[in-house]
């Protein structure tokens, strides 16, 4: 029954996650460069920068010390990382923590973006600032 009823009141989506990204938008990567600026600020990832540059950071080396991934705080680095693990090519959450309740993309449909959502990432290889091929 409960199936029934579901069926009954689903929704078709012709859109996915990457449809919201857009590589063409004015401004967004000055806008991208500020929040990497910001986040380079919080204490964590200022620690996290040395480990980087003595080349003893987990992810990244010293060559890649000024990029977006370098920004982020270890803990939101190593969610990063099982999100990626896990579930390939999905849209994360890395405010939430994947090991007790993971935030995630389920194929090309994306979550209710809310509130407390913290930086949403996705590892789509040469499509995370592309429409997909399906956009309306």
């Amino acid at each position: 029954m409960a199936s029934e009823f579901w069926r009954a009141f689903k929704r078709s989506n012709t859109l996915s996650f990457l449809d919201f990204f857009d590589s063409g938008h004015a401004g967004l990567a000055e806008a991208f460069d500020k929040e990497a600026a910001w986040a380079r600020t919080r204490r964590s990832v200022k620690e996290r920068r040395v480990q980087i540059l003595a080349g003893a950071d987990e992810f990244e080396t010293a060559a890649q010390v000024d990029t977006a991934l370098a920004a982020r705080s270890l803990a939101e680095r190593r969610r990063m990382h099982v999100y990626q693990q896990r579930w390939p090519g999905c849209l994360a959450d890395t405010n939430q923590n994947p090991e007790f309740r993971p935030l995630h993309s389920r194929g090309t449909d994306a979550g209710t973006i809310i509130h407390n959502t913290g930086l949403v990432v996705t590892f789509v290889p040469g499509s995370a600032l592309q429409p997909s091929s399906h956009a309306v």
